[in-house]
């Protein structure tokens, strides 16, 4: 499922609760774990070296707990770090590693902030879209209400961080086969980011690919190929990093609908071997699971499609 490939929620570096430094030694630790922090977040985001940026993450860590004294389980710095650390570990497919950071991280900002600031949602945002990634879909399904709930009652219902999050719990009630659940949390999430992005924007086109996804689900074929070709022609004309990714995903759903019509097989390959030409253009993170999915999807309806042409 795509939850991988989801904006998981950093921390910003905000030290609040150093703003009495007692000398120079440590002003000099403070922002060292600065630099480090911001390093990291550097190599996790645009250069993807993630095994760099947790060791830039440790090692700031290690400065805060044992040459700074900081408190594990009550400084709101040390929990934005782990925070971060956390989100690092998902992309990295280390899922047990990355819940432990964060639900330290939750204990600490509910601590600080109270159990309804959105800095908790953000971090309860992460640990759903990380549970999401483990096949945990009821621990998501969960920690995602509770994130929407503080998120909405912050920001109203209309706001775009509230589509992001309906978005992903969507996706967590579509693989529960919770369809109507599904529906009304796409839905929703899609007239929110018309809202705000307009008609063509590749998030439209990410929400579309789902109702598609739904109506299959359902049985639903004519609607679910309105969908389909709707977000591909967006994702075609959209701007954005992901555009080539998404483009692949629609084919490849496109692909699987056409594989179930028997005369409609030439139009399986077609959509198929377009995907795949845009998949070999690409590098595939192996923590991007809804890539990998997608790819495998098409590789199997292709040589299924060999196997019947060679009888």
């Amino acid at each position: 499922m795509g939850h991988s490939g989801s904006i998981l929620v950093s921390d910003p570096v905000i030290y609040e609760a150093v703003q009495d430094m007692e000398d120079a030694e440590t002003q000099k630790y403070h922002k060292k774990v600065k630099d480090l922090i911001s390093h990291a977040f550097h190599y996790s985001q645009g250069n993807q070296q993630y095994a760099k940026s947790l060791e830039l993450y440790n090692e700031a860590l290690e400065i805060q707990l044992n040459l700074l004294k900081l408190d594990a389980g009550t400084n709101i710095n040390v929990a934005s770090t782990r925070n971060d650390m956390g989100i690092v570990q998902c992309k990295m497919g280390n899922y047990e590693e990355s819940i432990m950071c964060l639900w330290d991280a939750l204990a600490t900002k509910k601590t600080y902030y109270g159990d309804d600031h959105l800095k908790v949602a953000a971090t309860l945002y992460n640990l759903a879209v990380c549970h999401a990634c483990r096949r945990e879909y009821e621990m998501a399904r969960e920690i995602f209400d509770e994130a929407l709930l503080i998120t909405t009652k912050k920001l109203g219902n209309f706001h775009l961080d509230v589509s992001s999050i309906l978005q992903q719990k969507g996706m967590v009630h579509f693989k529960l086969r919770e369809e109507i659940l599904a529906g009304a949390c796409f839905r929703q999430a899609l007239r929110i980011r018309k809202r705000h992005l307009g008609n063509m924007h590749l998030l439209i086109a990410e929400t579309m690919r789902w109702l598609g996804n739904l109506e299959m689900l359902k049985g639903k074929k004519t609607e679910a190929i309105k969908y389909y070709k709707n977000a591909l022609r967006i994702s075609k004309q959209s701007e954005g990093l992901r555009k080539r990714a998404e483009v692949a995903m629609v084919l490849s759903c496109i692909c699987q609908f056409y594989f179930s019509y028997e005369d409609r097989r030439d139009d399986a390959e077609q959509a198929g071997r377009d995907a795949l030409y845009i998949f070999g253009t690409m590098t595939i993170p192996k923590e991007d699971l809804e890539l990998i999915e997608s790819k495998d999807r098409v590789d199997k309806i292709l040589d299924q499609l060999q196997i019947s042409i060679n009888r």
